[in-house]
């Protein structure tokens, strides 16, 4: 492998190790987030996101969403989940460059 490869697999492997749980029980539910937040990343040598690059545009996950009062428990669980994983990948990201 290449330098830049071996140093994406560690970042990745930086990345989980943080957010998941010391059982790695829910590593599987964490890796769309994390991806997402690699992929929302602007990289240093050309100042966008691998997602600007690719489509144009930063696409955005659920920005200012919050369920209203009569939705189902699920969907509130959902939200908060997904909100709460991307904070975390966010902060692991920072983390794993400082």
């Amino acid at each position: 492998m290449d330098g830049v490869t071996e140093r994406a697999n560690c970042l990745v492997g930086q990345i989980l190790r943080s957010v998941i749980q010391p059982d790695q029980s829910d590593w599987v539910d964490k890796l769309p987030i994390v991806e997402f937040a690699i992929n929302s990343n602007i990289s240093s040598s050309t100042g966008f996101t691998p997602f600007k690059l690719n489509y144009g545009y930063l696409p955005t996950l659920i920005g200012g969403i919050t369920p209203t009062e009569n939705a189902k428990p699920g969907v509130h669980k959902f939200i908060n989940q997904a909100i709460n994983n991307l904070e975390e990948a966010h902060d692991a990201i920072i983390e794993s460059r400082v």
